[in-house]
């Protein structure tokens, strides 16, 4: 015997099965965001925003330019006129200033005590005048992460100059060389410096990337200094 259905029930099971529908969607939905979530970083770390930073700091800016990207919108709170050129306001590492040109160095972002790193800062900053000119622009720049690695080397290998990055990356352990412990970069050809012959010098532009490494046995360490190599394209293992 079958039971009637009124309009009243119909409309009562409809209502009943969007609902049904819409909670397992919405249960879905948080499910899906939740393992999204999951694959993500725990948090995007400061050192990862500030070599964003770093990255968009180019050899030739000028110090205000290098400024906005470093403090944003207070870069002005950061800045200082002295000796007839701005400046950044805070002590820096190394200051001359001659009749020649005038050079400063800074580091941005102190790394805290729980860095792995040698280094005191993430980013340096190198800033010079070119030749009869009173403003400073950044020469070259340097980034050094919070916590770089130090794979080992298979047994009974070790890097040797001459050996492109690959290379050395094909006798450690794992793929790649881990993090970095360094990167700089200077592209100084468009300023003219005196040298102690007194005569103008124009170095070439250089880059340079650092590792950490150990010996199989763990008891030595390998600090890796990389020179880039600009008609090959790749960074060669040598001595700094």
């Amino acid at each position: 015997m079958s039971i009637p259905v009124t309009k009243k029930h119909s409309l009562t099971l409809t209502l009943t099965k969007m609902l049904s529908k819409t909670i397992t969607l919405i249960v879905t939905l948080t499910l899906l965001l939740l393992s999204l979530t999951l694959m993500l970083p725990n948090s995007a770390s400061a050192a990862s925003k500030e070599y964003e930073v770093y990255k968009k700091i180019k050899p030739g800016m000028t110090v205000i330019e290098a400024a906005k990207l470093i403090y944003g919108k207070t870069y002005k709170k950061h800045l200082k006129k002295e000796y007839g050129v701005t400046t950044f306001s805070k002590r820096p590492f190394y200051r001359d200033i001659s009749k020649t040109g005038k050079n400063y160095e800074f580091g941005f972002y102190t790394h805290d005590q729980k860095s792995k790193s040698m280094y005191s800062h993430k980013i340096g900053l190198g800033l010079f005048t070119k030749k009869e000119n009173k403003t400073l622009y950044v020469g070259w720049k340097a980034y050094s992460p919070e916590n770089p690695s130090a794979k080992k080397f298979y047994n009974g290998k070790k890097p040797k100059y001459g050996m492109t990055i690959s290379q050395v990356d094909k006798i450690l352990s794992g793929k790649g060389l881990g993090v970095f412990d360094h990167l700089y970069s200077e592209d100084l050809t468009k300023f003219g410096y005196v040298d102690k012959n007194g005569k103008n010098a124009y170095p070439d532009k250089a880059s340079w990337i650092y590792y950490q490494g150990k010996s199989y046995s763990g008891k030595t360490d390998y600090y890796m200094f990389f020179n880039y190599d600009y008609k090959k394209k790749t960074y060669i293992y040598a001595k700094q």
